[in-house]
């Protein structure tokens, strides 16, 4: 018959044994948490430069605009210089359009960029 030191000693390896596979079992999960968080931020940081580049585009888009708003108003100037007031109208109406477009552009743009 085994004493009781025996027997705690015929434990010792088993329970070790299962201490290190736990242990193991423990980094494992560490490791794919580690992985998991550095394909996370890897998918952040795409997202934050997607963001910025669409910000970018949308002040060269508000750019555009304000070059065109330029060229519209030079042609409503012209158009009542001439005395015609049909194509006065559609200009002014392409001029509210282009301020529109172009104050949202930058609006948007700004809001972009400040997050």
């Amino acid at each position: 018959m085994k004493s009781n030191i025996e027997k705690v000693y015929s434990k010792l390896p088993k329970t070790e044994l299962a201490k290190v596979e736990l242990e193991k079992v423990e980094l494992g999960l560490v490791d794919d948490i580690v992985k998991e968080n550095i394909r996370i931020i890897k998918i952040y940081d795409g997202a934050v430069s997607d963001y910025k580049d669409a910000a970018d585009l949308l002040q060269r888009v508000a750019s555009l605009y304000s070059k065109n708003l330029q060229k519209v108003n030079e042609a409503i100037k012209k158009a009542k210089e001439l005395g015609v007031p049909d194509v006065e109208k559609k200009l002014n109406e392409a001029k509210s359009i282009s301020e529109k477009y172009e104050k949202e552009a930058k609006e948007k743009a700004k809001k972009i960029f400040s997050l």
